[in-house]
């Protein structure tokens, strides 16, 4: 399952192409495709017609991924990503149970800098209820009976914010 995310449902494009780039996305629009991938050089005559095609109203999307049983995904509160395990979703695929991953930092991990993480499955770890629904961004999944953070499936990151 994926889910689409329309530049449209974006107040700002800067936002919409944002998030793309923060997702390694695919940027389909009329005329062709962009990769967005922070490590690569984009075309740049394709980027601005990405973004003329935007600002003109066109049909600009991107895709991600949606949840599947085993899959990866990363629960983002505030400053924090938490890794989690997917081990459920409802056939409608609007309920999803996630079990926390356990993680413990790298030889070079720094807690007040680059923190890095190794994370494994963990069948004791606490789980957690995510629901599907659409905000002005478009579909997003959050947490049972909360108005904060968000759920991203397809990849898994571990981070806690030292400041607070």
């Amino acid at each position: 399952m994926k889910i689409k995310r329309k530049a449209s449902e974006y107040s700002y494009e800067g936002n919409f192409f944002a998030e793309a780039y923060s997702r390694s996305a695919e940027v389909h629009f009329p005329g062709g495709t962009m990769v967005c991938n922070s490590d690569a050089r984009v075309d740049r005559d394709v980027e601005e017609a990405a973004r003329a095609a935007v600002s003109a109203g066109e049909d600009v999307y991107f895709e991600v991924p949606g949840p599947e049983v085993g899959g990866l995904a990363t629960y983002g509160i505030g400053s924090d990503s938490y890794p989690y395990t997917v081990i459920e979703v409802s056939a409608s695929g609007h309920t999803v149970v996630l079990q926390e991953r356990s993680s413990k930092p790298t030889k070079d991990s720094d807690y007040f800098g680059d923190q890095r993480y190794v994370t494994y499955e963990n069948p004791e770890g606490s789980t957690m209820v995510a629901t599907r629904r659409k905000t002005k961004r478009g579909v997003t999944y959050r947490p049972k009976g909360s108005k904060c953070g968000t759920v991203t499936f397809g990849v898994v990151r571990k981070h806690t914010d030292p400041h607070f």
